[in-house]
């Protein structure tokens, strides 16, 4: 691309770029955003075009569990949920999820193998 150009990139940008494994290009990315070299505007967000109206986070992770039950606070069948791996530094691509499960504010995740103590970051978008 050259100087002033314009991409339309669907999805959450950072999420496509870290989703290809490329560390070195992730690293680009956030150098770029830093020194004003790129600048990045939302269109839209999910179905409705609106920003999700409810974000919950939290961490998991005992060395021992590979089930959580998590109360988000709100209604989460229709949530979107990212996990960030926070010592190997990435987003976990693999994982069980239940939503509404054990009640309608939550969320069931299963990891395997069971990580660390605080290893996994959870957002949940309502």
């Amino acid at each position: 691309m050259g100087f002033n150009e314009q991409l339309s990139v669907p999805g959450v940008l950072e999420s496509t770029v870290n989703l290809g494994m490329d560390g070195a290009l992730f690293d680009e990315y956030v150098y770029d955003l830093s020194n004003s070299r790129v600048a990045i505007t939302k269109i839209g967000y999910g179905g409705g075009g609106e920003p999700p109206q409810n974000v919950f986070e939290t961490t998991v992770g005992n060395n021992t569990q590979t089930v959580f039950d998590i109360d988000a606070g709100f209604a989460t069948a229709g949530a979107t949920i990212y996990l960030y791996d926070t010592i190997n530094e990435n987003l976990v691509h693999i994982f069980d999820q239940e939503l509404g499960v054990p009640t309608s504010t939550s969320v069931r995740l299963t990891l395997t193998p069971a990580p660390a103590t605080g290893q996994i970051e959870v957002v949940i978008f309502g």
